[in-house]
């Protein structure tokens, strides 16, 4: 649109001054342009709106095609479950029928439940009346549990004093029980003894069966040689004093025996431990006392030190004619455990003769006792 601001100028100049219509004629223009630049921008913005709302229009129309579409699917599919809630309907109205037939049936039960009703309430008077009765029992017990109360805190106190008592017993008890410890590993020992002994009487018996024999035939012999005994019985009595100085001699012999073999234990010994366990003797082995862990003097027959590896070896040993198993046994208990604990590394030593069994030496070797044999001290 154009505004023609001269025309206007004119026929305002003709009612108002020229310079006052000029002013108005600008404005009018300037305001009729701003007018038209209004009305413009909200012509286009109604536009807009009647576009964007024929376009929702034709959406939603087509959504409603689509919806009306599935109605009619859905209409359909309500006839047949309306057919079909039709059949139901009939079905239920048969099952009321019968089931005002069991209903008139339970009329019936529920005059006989009355009856029963009327019964229990008898049953539940009766009832009452008992438990009354239980309530005075009750009455009665509690107060003896009262007195049982009484009875039971005297017997705390009691139980108190026992179980000081017992404290006592097991403290008895743990000292008997490392008793048994001690007597179980004595009857091992025994027991091991015994079945030697039985060997031996075995033996023995044999030995006698055979001399039954010949004592039958000595008897004869004897009693011819009764009348002879008399007459020597003053040269018996010698002979039995010669006998006792036989067996003293005979023990000294023994002993004699053993310190031999240990004699010859403290020359050989030096050679044969540094040979076979690397042990260096320091000074001389000998024979002589030792202090145990109760501070009591104990005997040993082989004693030295040694050294090996640079650590210091406590050599303890002793000397049997004829070794068992039970005297290794006897040995480690009676000597080696007592100094257990008061001497640095004890190393155990027993010298022999013999043994009494082949498993001997094993025994001793599982047992950490190194054995040697008479025969070992001899130079090769």
């Amino acid at each position: 649109m154009v505004i023609d601001t001269l025309s206007l100028y004119e026929k305002l100049k003709e009612n108002m001054d020229p310079a006052a219509a000029e002013k108005l004629a600008q404005a009018l223009a300037t305001s009729l342009v701003q007018i038209e630049q209004s009305v413009r921008q909200a012509t286009e913005g109604r536009l807009s709106r009647v576009e964007q709302a024929l376009e929702t229009l034709v959406r939603v129309t087509q959504e409603h095609s689509h919806e009306i579409a599935e109605l009619r699917q859905a209409s359909r599919e309500n006839a047949l479950a309306i057919a079909e809630l039709s059949k139901t309907v009939q079905e239920n109205t048969s099952a009321i029928a019968e089931l005002r037939q069991t209903v008139s049936g339970l009329v019936e039960v529920t005059q006989r439940h009355s009856q029963e009703i009327v019964e229990l309430r008898q049953m539940v008077q009766e009832n009452t009346s008992a438990i009354a009765e239980l309530r005075q029992m009750v009455q009665e017990n509690t107060s003896a549990i009262a007195e049982l109360r009484q009875t039971v805190s005297g017997l705390m106190e009691v139980t108190q004093r026992h179980s000081q008592e017992i404290v006592e017993l097991r403290q008895m008890v743990q000292e008997n029980t490392s008793a048994i410890a001690e007597l179980r590993q004595m009857v091992q020992e025994n027991t091991s003894a015994i079945a030697e002994l039985r060997q031996t009487v075995s033996g023995l018996m044999e030995v006698t069966q055979r001399h039954s024999q010949e004592i039958a035939e000595l008897r004869q012999a004897v009693r011819e040689l009764v009348e002879t005994t008399k007459k020597h019985g003053q040269v018996l009595r010698r002979l039995e004093l010669d006998q006792q100085d036989i067996r003293k001699q005979l023990g000294g012999l023994a002993m004699a025996f053993g310190y031999r073999l240990e004699d010859d234990a403290y020359l050989a010994l030096p050679r044969l431990l540094k040979q076979d366990y690397g042990i260096e003797v320091q000074g001389r082995l000998k024979r002589d006392y030792l202090v145990d862990r109760q501070g009591n003097y104990l005997e040993v027959n082989i004693l030295g030190e040694g050294v090996r590896e640079g650590e210091t070896i406590t050599i303890v040993g002793e000397s049997k004619a004829q070794l068992s198993a039970n005297e290794i046994d006897r040995f480690l208990r009676r000597k080696v455990r007592r100094l257990q604990g008061v001497y640095p590394n004890l190393f155990p030593i027993i010298v022999t003769y013999m043994t009494t069994s082949p498993d001997v030496l094993e025994h001793a070797r599982q047992r950490g006792v190194a054995v040697y044999f008479s025969y070992d001290f001899r130079q090769p």
